[in-house]
């Protein structure tokens, strides 16, 4: 495979120390956890990848009894975020002044798949008549508080997709992401936004901090690179080693080694979003309405097979209905709760005191087994996030919170002190923004998408969709999980991908819910 230098002439801004002790905070929160059966093997230098590795069980095992946070709504009023220009092009944007009575589908949701899914409606079946909702303004939930990256599955926990969907599944997921990707870049190229949305072709290196996390990587990487590589040809796929690590990727002896992708890009999520729903507006006028700031309480089935879509504003009647609400989806599909759970994620952004402008480090980077993340953008602001390990208080690991009007000051000090501590310059931070979203997890890592199953066995086939849970990996997923949608909505569930119908098909237990009486608004 071809090689990439990503070396630079400049130092990097924030190159990696050399070892130090990871400080109280960690040390904090891995005594709220079981520790590893094997603390005498170079504690202090496995102790955080085991630790993460303890972290991901016991977080996932949080999952199913957050029952009663899932069916929140989205707080009216959330932390600006990095991505949020001074004056939202869309603020308050309401197509008609009053909310419509009638439309072909609703649509509920306005981040990258309730975008998709009006683009994709607007392209293959511009007749219908569509109406989004979105109790925010556009793009004000998930997508527009991440951490810009849109890295598709590759190497990394490879083995674990084997084990959990079978060879031929896992090369699916894999092949499902990297058409994500291209098809979005493609979008964004047929539109003339590349400039706009600052796509960079950046890589990805994920990160090892002792030897038992890098062989694990690497065993990753050989049963991928002998399964999947076809699956991506000009994909560079490599191990790092010192002292290639510090040459060329500026990391010191912290980090053992790595692996890293070149299939891995950063963009801007809100611009992305925001331009293909103005895209809609304009090109199909007559059929495309948006009304922000429109909360729907309700939706119930009528006696005519259609949909009472309730809002705070009134009634909207619908034929077919797409949540495209992710974390929040347990509010309109209590069935869902137990399968969907909000998890907030959290970012720090700023520059190093006295850093050249600009790029300097130009792919994503992962390490810690995941918890962490960064990349930095194209005006030298480095975006770090993570640190749920250092929400110690409930909810554990901020797992089941679905508030992004506040941001945990224990998670920001602890970002802070990783920055602080792991970095070259990092004592030079200065942190300019503290942001953060919900993410939706599952307990299997994987999005649910697709129609809702009937309620009982006498019950009318639904014409309610869903795609979310995205486990904080909406990006490379979320564009074509929203185009598979509205492929099963036109009744063209044969031209579907088949990681949707099989790896992320909708639980046998999510079904329609069954409302009576008058909605409570």
């Amino acid at each position: 495979m071809p090689a990439t230098n990503h070396g630079s002439s400049a130092i990097c801004p924030w190159r990696t120390r050399t070892a130090r002790d990871d400080g109280i905070g960690f040390a904090r929160a891995q005594s709220r956890y079981k520790r590893s059966p094997h603390p005498r093997v170079a504690p202090r230098d496995s102790m955080r990848a085991t630790f993460a590795c303890t972290l991901r069980r016991s977080y996932y095992s949080l999952l199913p009894t957050r029952r009663t946070s899932t069916m929140a709504v989205p707080s009216p009023n959330p932390v600006p975020s990095f991505w949020f220009p001074e004056e939202h092009p869309l603020k308050n944007f309401r197509s008609t002044p009053d909310l419509p009575r009638d439309a072909d589908v609703a649509i509920i949701g306005s981040g990258i798949t309730g975008a998709s899914a009006l683009y994709h409606l607007t392209t293959m079946a511009p007749h219908l008549r569509v109406v989004m909702l979105d109790a925010r303004d556009v793009c004000e939930g998930a997508t527009g508080r991440n951490a810009g990256i849109a890295a598709p599955a590759g190497a990394e926990d490879f083995t674990d997709r084997v084990a959990k969907f079978g060879l031929d599944g896992a090369l699916e997921t894999v092949r499902f992401e990297r058409a994500t990707v291209k098809a979005m870049l493609q979008l964004v190229d047929d539109m003339g936004l590349r400039a706009h949305v600052q796509v960079r072709k950046g890589g990805v290196i994920s990160l090892a901090e002792n030897e038992q996390e890098f062989q694990a990587l690497q065993r990753d990487l050989g049963l991928y690179m002998q399964k999947a590589s076809h699956l991506e040809s000009d994909e560079e796929v490599r191990v790092v080693r010192p002292p290639q690590l510090q040459q060329e990727f500026k990391c010191s002896d912290k980090f053992v080694g790595g692996v890293f992708t070149s299939a891995g890009y950063m963009m801007w999520p809100f611009r992305l979003v925001v331009a293909l729903v103005q895209h809609c507006l304009a090109t199909n006028p007559m059929n495309t309405n948006l009304q922000s700031r429109t909360l729907v309480h309700q939706v119930q089935r009528r006696s005519d097979l259609r949909y009472d879509v309730r809002t705070d504003r009134g009634t909207l009647t619908a034929q077919y209905v797409i949540h495209a609400t992710n974390a929040y989806v347990g509010h309109l599909v209590p069935s869902l709760a137990r399968h969907v759970t909000p998890v907030r994620g959290q970012m720090v952004a700023g520059k190093v005191r006295g850093a050249p402008q600009g790029v300097t480090w130009p792919m994503a980077a992962v390490f810690n087994a995941g918890l962490e993340y960064m990349q930095q953008r194209d005006d030298g602001t480095v975006l770090l996030g993570g640190g749920r390990e250092f929400a110690t208080d409930m909810p554990k690991m901020e797992v089941g919170q679905p508030d992004d009007a506040s941001m945990n000051p224990k998670v920001t000090a602890g970002l802070q002190h990783i920055f602080r501590t792991r970095f070259e310059n990092g004592d030079k931070f200065e942190t300019s923004l503290v942001y953060g979203g919900i993410m939706a997890f599952t307990a299997t890592g994987s999005p649910i998408v697709g129609r809702l199953h009937k309620a009982g066995a006498k019950a009318p086939v639904p014409n309610q969709f869903v795609a979310v849970g995205y486990t904080g990996h909406g990006m490379p997923r979320g564009f074509l999980c929203a185009k598979n949608v509205v492929l099963a909505l036109l009744g063209r569930e044969e031209e579907m991908d088949v990681a949707v119908k099989t790896a992320y098909k909708v639980p046998s237990d999510a079904v329609e819910p069954v409302v009576t009486g008058a909605s409570k608004l």
